[in-house]
């Protein structure tokens, strides 16, 4: 969504790999996927159908866009990641792509704790009727993170709220530190973001 609605990578992006990988730790696994890009040939760019707005599951791409603003993108933008996320973690990756976007008054990151990288994909054994569940995606339980299901229910509901007023022309109110249930959660702007980072 972000190759296609904003900028191509910035230039440099070999070099930025080269010292990325040097100091590659197994946290943050998206390195590896931004750094092959340059093996993969981009098509031209053709806005001519602009989204309304971008949502992300533990997004990543502060490789290709490494700086406030570089990735373009102008329409609104909503993330949802997990103090718990060791493949995209929060801090070193999914805060700077937040960042790379332009100032958006309806921009909002939904910071869920205890959750993690696969929280939002826990598959419900419920819903398999008809399959072997043993060829299914699994992930060990130590991996999800904590209620994977309440996870998924606050994402939802923070998803619908998004879209409702970006249609509406309002923006989704900022929280820190709320409880719903048995999640503690905070919905940031880009001004609470950075102050975040100052720590």
């Amino acid at each position: 969504a972000f190759l296609y609605e904003g900028n191509l990578p910035k230039e440099g992006l070999d070099d930025r790999c080269d010292l990325a990988l040097k100091d590659f730790a197994v946290t943050n696994l998206s390195k590896l996927i931004q750094c092959q890009l340059n093996e993969i040939p981009l098509p031209e760019k053709n806005n001519s159908k602009k989204a309304n707005g971008i949502i992300g599951f533990n997004p990543f791409g502060s490789i290709l866009w490494p700086k406030e603003n570089d990735s373009g993108i102008e329409i609104p933008v909503l993330f949802i990641g997990g103090t718990y996320d060791l493949i995209t973690p929060l801090i070193s990756e999914q805060f700077d792509l937040f960042l790379s976007t332009t100032s958006n008054r309806f921009n909002r990151f939904l910071i869920i704790e205890g959750a993690s990288h696969f929280s939002p994909i826990r598959i419900n054994d419920d819903n398999l009727k008809g399959f072997d569940s043993e060829d299914i995606f699994k992930i060990n339980e130590s991996y999800i993170g904590l209620n994977p299901k309440s996870v998924q229910n606050l994402s939802l509901k923070i998803i619908v709220e998004f879209l409702e007023n970006i249609k509406s022309n309002k923006s989704i109110k900022i929280f820190k530190n709320q409880t719903e249930g048995n999640l503690d959660f905070h919905i940031l702007d880009r001004k609470n973001l950075k102050e975040i980072i100052k720590y």
